[in-house]
């Protein structure tokens, strides 16, 4: 059934800006139907109703983003059970409970990023469905979280999971991820990106290189923004090359490819690398993968006003 707007209900969308004319022509009225629904820094007041007035719409795909939601508010959503497939609440730090997940049962993708959700994770398991697509950056995840996690039917169906911004360098975290990649039977795509994972010692860097390596059907890993160092770079990830899976390799180049006052030294240095890493690769003949290097702006930032 499509949403048919009143007058009270252009009175909302005008709030946020959306503009429905109805012509009152013939008798004519104006039907409205929204497949998918991106709501930015918008006031819980003007959010809510709009929710409301979705109940019914079709809608699969609802992005409430920095929007102040709390626990109550959030149990709006609701209102779209239905049809609801695709949810993102990044950056509501309000939240403090995901017990109103278990009420979505077409949920296959969902974005918590920005949600503190250290403690909180049971509530995953209260989905009926298992997770596709799960978005965690910086919810301050330890090891019993990921424990959690490990245990839940998602690993069973994530093909896209992002962790990074958690904060993995400690050993019982890290032992904790480490398990949970064990876990993970379909997941094509694994983003860790500015995780702590430089602060590990080798053999623990090794453990995780040869998980990657064994995952059945890893296709991208984005691991940017963990400052490894060079040496780390050219005598663990490296083995990277052994998977038979793996297409793509996202990597920041080092800060210790920034320690010159000299930029043309620097830029020396930075292809040396870059040049050595796809060499050790194509000495693996079977390996198909591609890197992918950026630059973190806070090791370059000298580099780039010179």
């Amino acid at each position: 059934m499509d949403a048919k707007l009143d007058g009270e209900a252009f009175e909302v969308f005008d709030s946020l800006n959306v503009i429905c004319k109805l012509s009152c022509q013939h008798g004519a009225g104006l039907v409205i139907r929204f497949r998918r629904v991106r709501i930015v820094s918008t006031p819980i007041y003007c959010v809510v109703p709009v929710i409301k007035l979705l109940a019914g719409n079709g809608t699969e795909c609802l992005e409430l983003e920095m929007c102040g939601l709390d626990d109550e508010a959030v149990m709006s959503v609701l209102h779209t059970s239905k049809s609801l497939c695709n949810l993102s609440l990044a950056y509501n730090s309000h939240i403090r409970s995901l017990e109103f997940l278990a009420k979505l049962p077409h949920l296959c993708q969902l974005d918590l990023s920005g949600i503190n959700l250290r403690g909180k994770c049971e509530g995953l398991r209260g989905l009926v469905r298992g997770l596709e697509y799960l978005r965690m950056v910086g919810c301050s995840l330890k090891s019993a979280d990921l424990d959690v996690l490990s245990t839940t039917k998602h690993m069973l169906s994530l093909c896209h999971l992002d962790l990074s911004e958690n904060f993995f360098g400690l050993y019982r975290d890290f032992s904790s991820f480490c398990k949970l990649c064990q876990t993970l039977q379909k997941v094509s795509v694994l983003e860790v990106e500015n995780c702590n994972l430089n602060r590990v010692t080798p053999e623990m860097l090794t453990e995780l290189i040869n998980i990657f390596v064994r995952m059945p059907n890893l296709t991208l890993l984005r691991m940017t923004r963990n400052d490894f160092p060079s040496w780390v770079i050219l005598s663990h990830l490296i083995h990277l090359r052994n998977s038979s899976t793996l297409r793509c390799l996202c990597l920041t180049t080092p800060s210790d490819k920034y320690l010159s006052d000299d930029y043309t030294v620097i830029d020396r240095g930075i292809q040396e690398l870059q040049s050595n890493f796809i060499n050790c690769l194509n000495a693996a003949k079977s390996t198909h993968l591609s890197v992918d290097w950026s630059e973190e702006t806070s090791y370059s930032h000298w580099y780039y006003s010179f």
